[in-house]
């Protein structure tokens, strides 16, 4: 069993690899499809499954979708029935949950009382094998305000009538909401960093750990190897390399240390008119409020292809990105660096010299005061990327630049 969140919200997966069937349960009551990613990380892992046992394999994956299973009353209850599903399946010797939860045989939603039982045995149990996270003190997770958990230190000097600032890995005050899935941590990118340093192999002094999966990554990009191919390239680089090697064995594995570097994304659906984004109050709409087209992209054949988008932007969110620079000593120097040089007149030697600076300063002096805040410059041209003349695939970025 497989429980999943492709993004705010859980569903389960039953992988059969020896019938090399995968059972889909989604505790919502709309008659959803399972998202491209999961298929590929599924059906690249029931491949892999195959070539361990020296079988040849069916050409596809059988995919069901049980529609049958107990449908939550709101938006906030997937993980609990996602938990239950899995409570019952496991409790039932039968294993029928195949007949049980099948198209027709619709399960009444569970009870106050059944889903409080599963929360309680859930939280027992993690509590018994895991015992309680010690590095847990600030229970943000719990109603607290986020308290920066790093020494934050700042020594202000007057000199000439000019501020020096020096700082050490001083955060910056964000929402909770900001941190993303692999970002909660403030040591996390540290500890990427550090792991990251290993030699890819013992004794390599070319490539590190975290270089050899940059290099890596930037071919699976320009070459448009899909996430199968790339797992599968993973593996057999691993299987090449010395043991002891720290390549990592799957596309999850990859992006999780991606993404923990602040190089996370976020995928919108978009109107093809670029009307809107289909998000917060147009994120059920399947059709554009202004322009009337549909959300999904139409086949060869004229029909729509339900849950395919036909437009998508990538979202690439600065704020962590932003965090990152300040866990530098010396780009969180650099950031402040215009606070702290000494101007020349007649010379411009920094933005911050610029009638257009000086303007902001003068219009929100309580921003202009604080030489930790960022100055972003918005740009947006179309590109082919990785210079490949032969492709007909072109990007419209939209890119910020940080002027301080």
């Amino acid at each position: 069993m497989m429980p999943y969140n492709p993004g705010r919200h859980w569903v389960l997966l039953i992988v059969r690899a020896k019938r090399e069937t995968v059972y889909f349960l989604d505790p919502l009551p709309e008659n959803r499809v399972v998202d491209e990613e999961t298929k590929n990380i599924v059906n690249s892992a029931i491949k892999i499954y195959n070539s361990h046992i020296a079988r040849a394999g069916r050409k596809s994956v059988i995919w069901k979708t049980l529609s049958g299973t107990p449908k939550q009353p709101s938006n906030v209850e997937c993980g609990y029935y996602v938990m239950r599903f899995m409570r019952d399946i496991i409790m039932d010797p039968s294993l029928a949950f195949e007949k049980k939860y099948a198209k027709g045989n619709q399960e009444a939603p569970y009870p106050q009382e059944a889903i409080d039982e599963v929360r309680n045995e859930w939280a027992e149990n993690h509590v018994y094998f895991n015992g309680i996270d010690q590095s847990y003190k600030n229970w943000t997770f719990h109603g607290e305000p986020w308290e920066a958990t790093t020494n934050a230190s700042r020594n202000v000097e007057e000199d000439d009538g000019h501020s020096r600032y020096s700082f050490v890995s001083e955060e910056i005050d964000m929402d909770d909401n900001d941190f993303g899935d692999f970002g909660s941590d403030p040591y996390e990118f540290a500890n990427v960093i550090g792991d990251g340093d290993q030699p890819v192999y013992p004794g390599c002094r070319k490539y590190t750990k975290l270089s050899a999966l940059v290099k890596l990554y930037n071919l699976k990009t320009k070459h448009g190897m899909s996430d199968v191919c790339f797992t599968e390239l993973l593996i057999l680089q691993g299987d090449l390399l010395p043991e002891g090697n720290t390549i990592p064995t799957s596309m999850y594995e990859a992006k999780k240390t991606l993404c923990a570097l602040g190089l996370s994304y976020e995928k919108m659906h978009a109107c093809p008119n670029d009307c809107i984004l289909y998000r917060k109050e147009y994120e059920d709409s399947t059709n554009c409020p202004t322009c009337g087209i549909s959300r999904w992209k139409e086949g060869k054949d004229s029909i729509l292809k339900e849950g395919v988008p036909a437009k998508v932007v990538w979202y690439f969110p600065p704020i962590s990105r932003f965090k990152r620079m300040f866990q530098s000593h010396e780009t969180a120097k650099s950031l402040t660096w215009h606070a702290a040089r000494k101007s020349i007149e007649g010379q411009m030697s920094h933005p911050a010299d610029s009638p257009s600076w000086k303007l902001l300063d003068d219009k929100w002096p309580e921003f202009g005061n604080e030489p930790r805040n960022l100055r972003l410059a918005l740009s947006s041209d179309g590109f082919n990327p990785h210079s490949s003349l032969s492709s007909r695939y072109s990007c419209w970025p939209v890119i910020l630049v940080t002027l301080s």
